[in-house]
């Protein structure tokens, strides 16, 4: 059964208007938690809160939902990957922009207290912002985008490694993991996006990295500054980190809801597909038979003509008569 446009788009539509859902209730349980069962002194939840626990259990099922969804209802269909990118799209990148940007303000304020400055960092943080303001101007070319759309990435992995080997806070402290779940998030979602930009989009990948990179982006960043901003948290370490989050998660939505209202139809999908499986199937026989013949002639060439298959000329092929008188019978 084919899938249509019209179809197509009420499953994407759907599948975000669950998923942002999921994603706003698990923001405002992660902030009930931070605010109402969190101890500030130890840094985890208060023994013997329910709320946690049903907030973990929401997180699980929306992530299953993320999976289970994208692989029934977009395995065989293409989505609409706008070129150039529409105008939600760039205000979304503007925001994450300004996200990544705030993360090097914070850099730089932490040098001027007394902090050590890592040009690593400084300089995929620049290009992580120069990805975003392209993408929001509309400027460079494919190749510099996805270069500078791969230092967003690492710019998030530097992220993750410095709250991971950060001693000065538990290994299991649920802030911390939030951060690393965001972070992870991100990155799978930009894997995504650089597919997307270096090959054919992938659609069941791009609406389970999207929607999960949603809920982990959302969960970790909006309530965690609201939480440091209220006292309730007193790391500051990852603030700025917090904020890369924040400009991160609204791209993300931006870009789900403007793939998702946007799709192709799955049957133009398949017969793009059947078409170039079709035309590298032609090209590879071709070789194959241009390299079998160039072998065959080779052969020939390279073995030596054998004595007993000299041809005979007429001259020298005896007649009739002459077999007659040399036969004694």
């Amino acid at each position: 059964m084919e899938t249509t446009t019209p179809s197509l788009r009420r499953n994407a539509l759907l599948y975000v208007l669950i998923g942002l859902s999921l994603t706003v209730v698990s923001v405002i349980l992660r902030c009930f938690n931070l605010f109402f069962f969190f101890d500030t002194e130890i840094g985890y939840y208060q023994k013997g809160a329910i709320l946690p626990i049903v907030s973990a259990i929401l997180l699980i099922a929306a992530v299953a939902f993320f999976a289970i969804c994208a692989v029934l209802w977009f395995r065989k269909a293409a989505i609409g990957y706008d070129t150039p990118p529409s105008v939600t799209v760039r205000i979304g990148a503007s925001l994450a922009a300004i996200g990544f940007a705030a993360l090097i303000v914070t850099e730089i304020i932490d040098v001027a207290l007394g902090g050590t400055l890592s040009i690593v960092n400084l300089l995929f943080g620049l290009l992580s912002v120069a990805y975003f303001v392209m993408l929001a101007l509309n400027l460079g070319r494919d190749g510099l985008r996805i270069l500078c759309g791969f230092c967003v990435i690492l710019r998030l992995l530097l992220a993750l490694g410095g709250s991971y080997f950060n001693v000065m806070v538990q290994m299991n402290a649920p802030d911390k993991l939030f951060f690393h779940l965001g972070c992870l998030g991100g990155m799978l979602f930009l894997v995504s996006e650089m597919r997307s930009l270096i090959a054919s989009t992938r659609p069941a990948l791009y609406f389970f990295s999207a929607g999960s990179a949603s809920l982990f982006l959302g969960v970790a960043s909006l309530p965690s500054i609201l939480a440091y901003h209220s006292g309730r948290l007193t790391d500051d370490s990852v603030l700025g980190g917090y904020y890369m989050l924040l400009g991160l998660f609204l791209y993300t939505v931006i870009r789900l809801l403007s793939v998702a209202v946007n799709p192709m139809p799955a049957t133009r999908s398949e017969e793009v597909a059947t078409e170039a499986a079709c035309e590298e199937e032609n090209e590879e026989s071709i070789e194959e038979l241009a390299e079998t013949e160039a072998d065959s002639e080779q052969v020939q060439e390279t073995m030596p003509e054998s004595p007993d298959t000299e041809e005979i000329s007429p001259e020298e092929e005896p007649t009739l008569e002459e077999t007659r008188n040399e036969d004694p019978s």
